[in-house]
């Protein structure tokens, strides 16, 4: 290859590299902004698997109140349970009283007052009064039917106080029911909330959850594109290399080119030199010392044209 082709194949090469240099550059545009971008995500990422962990914590803080609110529930069940049996067997009582009552009022056939008057005014009648024999028998009877009819009388009450007793604790057990099924109202109502409250953490976890696996899906792909832009530099750089090894023996070669130029403009200048000195007497220039020396001008040439 003659000069003018050499330089035209190095410019041409150059370019190249300069094509492939404005790529590197584009490619470390690209590299960094994938590089922002998976810190942008990493972060995100992070950020959201810590918010996760925190509501994963609270959700075994929930466990435990759960438990303890299980725990509070089934005792107040358990005492409900108990107040509940107390209160059948008060009823019964009460009903039982109630039979025994009316059935001694159905008996008596009248108030205790009213019976125990009437027996006052036939012991009366029997002490003051003068009366036959068969009078006196008929007060008699009397007397032991209206004696008998006070007693069932007076247990008739006794069993109605009894009742109204009952009755009174009855009214003590049902307030203590009310009491403690508002209380185990209470405490479903707040473990239901517990149960919403755990509801929308899981919720919220699950949306974080698949938010940061967005983010890490994020990370991949950039990644990816990292790892590819870094290998369309490498093999750039490499293609690069491979040029520069290509322009070497070009460089060298017109180098050599320009070398034998010189050398022979040289040798030109030199034999005008050695034509104008030889056979005279004639005093060395700068200039024509410099040609003689550079061209290897031998020293009794130049000793000799000196004289």
């Amino acid at each position: 290859m003659n000069e003018p082709e050499i330089k035209e194949k190095l410019n041409l090469l150059r370019d190249e590299i300069g094509m492939k240099s404005k790529k590197i550059k584009d490619n470390y545009e690209n590299i960094n902004f994938h590089r922002d971008e998976i810190a942008k995500a990493k972060n995100a990422r992070n950020e959201l698997q810590e918010e996760i962990r925190k509501k994963v914590a609270g959700l075994d803080e929930f466990k435990k109140k759960k438990e303890e609110s299980r725990t509070k529930i089934d005792d107040l069940k358990s005492e409900r349970k108990h107040l509940i049996n107390e209160s059948k067997e008060l009823a019964n009582l009460i009903k039982e009283k109630k039979i025994e009552r009316d059935s001694l009022n159905k008996e008596s056939r009248a108030p205790y007052n009213i019976l125990e008057e009437h027996l006052k005014k036939n012991y009366e009648k029997l002490l003051t009064y003068d009366i036959s024999i068969d009078y006196e028998k008929d007060l008699f009877d009397r007397i032991f039917q209206l004696r008998e009819r006070a007693i069932k009388s007076k247990n008739a009450n006794d069993a109605h106080i009894t009742m109204t007793e009952i009755y009174t604790s009855l009214k003590q057990i049902d307030g203590k029911i009310i009491d403690v099924q508002t209380k185990l109202t209470d405490e479903w109502t707040n473990l239901k909330k517990m149960y919403d409250s755990v509801k929308d953490a899981y919720e919220s976890i699950k949306k974080m959850s698949e938010s940061a696996d967005v983010q890490h899906e994020a990370v991949l792909q950039n990644y990816a594109k990292l790892i590819m832009y870094k290998d369309i530099l490498t093999k750039l750089r490499n293609e690069i290399q491979l040029i520069n090894g290509q322009m070497t023996p070009l460089e060298e070669e017109l180098e050599k080119i320009k070398a034998d130029k010189e050398k022979a403009k040289m040798k030109e200048k030199y034999e005008a030199v050695k034509v104008k000195l030889a056979g005279k007497k004639h005093r060395f220039t700068l200039d024509e010392m410099r040609i003689l020396l550079e061209s290897g001008g031998e020293i009794g040439i130049s000793e000799k044209a000196a004289q």
